[in-house]
């Protein structure tokens, strides 16, 4: 597989055809509708974890294909988690 290097708020684009929003998993689906849903103020990875009461780990590989497909990126804006840590600020985009 080949990526494509680009600028950490630009969608990294594969070679691999993009699923249409219908093809998404529900994961998928139902963090792109949260991120969505609060469009202005985006959310973090965090965020998505706590609201939608799933695992790190699966909203960090699905925030990663949706940003690799161009669904959301970053915002420019970072906010805090739970511990404090700074985190990337997702945003929908015009797909």
């Amino acid at each position: 597989m080949e990526l494509a290097v680009k600028q950490p708020d630009e969608p990294i684009v594969m070679t691999k055809t993009i699923p249409s929003r219908f093809q998404l998993s529900e994961n998928e689906r139902r963090i792109l509708r949260y991120i969505g849903k609060y469009n202005q103020a985006g959310a973090t990875c965090d965020e998505c974890e706590q609201s939608l009461n799933l695992v790190h780990q699966t909203v960090s590989s699905r925030l990663t294909d949706l940003r690799r497909w161009g669904y959301v990126a970053y915002s420019g804006v970072m906010r805090l988690t739970r511990r404090g840590r700074a985190a990337h600020v997702y945003i929908t985009t015009e797909v």
